[in-house]
């Protein structure tokens, strides 16, 4: 090959190249300017440099000296850069006499050293909405903003608790779309002589954000009750061995929490209320009551077959944005109107002015909301005393 033709191939793959990997250049050149974390900013460094050793590989092919030494620069940069992060990342598990469970139930184990490991939850979730507008339809700059906003009012005091930081990240599954038997759990301190009522809740579509486990826990101080949040990958739970993961939580508040196995709740945020639906379809006494948080409602699984409907066992609690443009309000009306067609003890409330992303921008006001209907659901059929108090 003579010299024009290899200048033509090194041209060819170079803007190959730099087109495979602009967008990561402009990612990580974001996370390098707004990261929350100085891991943010190392790994925002980090990234970059990695980039850049192809091409300085390649420069220094031809026994370039000074090409060499830059492109091994590079790479001890970088290598450092890693290690810098390995040693600043959180370990996975609780610090010694923390309550904060994150259990890992099957054969897999905490990722230390996967990609997204290394880079704290709150800077993923930031550089997220940064990216949400090109990569999701349904968002806009406008909505992102929003979204970023609401979330980081959550994560920027969760990054400050160290129980929390050191319980590390799980998005490494979601991102692999894996079911690695994983949950996050948390029973506050229970001196009475009933066993505790316990929620099972199933996050929605990307993943188990630690956010969820970070607004539940604060739920379960105020009002005595343990809290299961299991992982699904990505959060398609109605692919197999969702049903399996809920029943799988469901078990382990019983079995290890102690949680009174009468007074279970199942509670589904977005996509995990398919969840909802298809576990309590197919196990509908292990449930107190169930709920849907701007959730999916398959309420034809709930109903069961036209040919032989169920009886519905459990009061359910609906509670949905009047402004959420992914499930739409309407839907939500007429599976309402079918539920309470078939008998079923429905107590659906619409927040006004919201969207898809209630569960953060108002989670007091949610969490109050679904208090109340569950302590009338422990008192009204969930009772553990004879004289019908929770």
């Amino acid at each position: 090959m003579d010299e024009a033709s290899k200048r033509s191939v090194l041209l060819v793959a170079a803007l190959g190249y730099a087109t495979l990997v602009s967008p990561l250049v402009v990612l990580a050149g974001i996370l390098l300017f707004v990261a929350e974390t100085w891991q943010g900013h190392v790994y925002a460094v980090a990234g970059l440099t990695l980039l850049a050793l192809p091409p300085l590989v390649v420069r220094a092919l031809p026994r370039r000296p000074r090409a060499r030494a830059v492109a091994a620069g590079a790479a001890l940069l970088f290598t450092g850069l890693v290690v810098l992060l390995y040693l600043g990342s959180p370990q996975g598990r609780p610090l010694p006499g923390s309550r904060l469970r994150s259990e890992f139930l099957g054969d897999a184990r905490y990722r230390r050293l996967a990609v997204a490991a290394l880079l704290p939850e709150i800077d993923q979730v930031k550089l997220g909405t940064y990216a949400a507008p090109v990569l999701d339809p349904l968002i806009d700059r406008h909505e992102a903003v929003h979204i970023r906003e609401v979330s980081l009012r959550h994560y920027r005091p969760m990054e400050r608790d160290p129980e929390l930081v050191a319980l590390g990240t799980v998005m490494p599954d979601a991102y692999a779309d894996r079911d690695a038997a994983h949950l996050y759990a948390y029973a506050p301190p229970h001196d009475g002589a009933d066993a505790p009522p316990a929620i099972v809740f199933l996050h929605g579509s990307a993943g188990a954000f630690k956010a969820y486990f970070y607004l539940w826990r604060r739920f379960a101080d105020r009002t005595g009750t343990a809290v299961v949040l299991p992982s699904f990958g990505w959060g398609n739970w109605y692919e197999a061995g969702g049903v399996e993961a809920v029943e799988r939580a469901r078990a382990w508040a019983v079995g290890t929490l102690g949680a009174d196995p009468r007074r279970i709740f199942l509670v589904g945020l977005s996509n995990g209320g398919t969840g909802v639906t298809r576990a309590a379809a197919a196990n509908p006494g292990a449930y107190c009551g169930i709920g849907f948080l701007s959730g999916v409602l398959e309420d034809g699984i709930l109903r069961g077959p036209k040919s032989a409907p169920r009886a519905l066992p459990w009061p359910i609690f609906i509670l949905h944005g009047r402004d959420d443009d992914r499930i739409p309000i309407d839907a939500i009306d007429a599976s309402v109107e079918r539920l309470r067609a078939q008998g079923g003890a429905v107590d659906y409330r619409i927040l006004e002015r919201q969207d898809h992303f209630l569960f953060f921008d108002r989670d007091e006001e949610v969490l109050a909301a679904f208090e109340e209907w569950m302590r009338g659901a422990l008192a009204r059929r969930c009772a553990t005393r004879e004289d019908g108090t929770p």
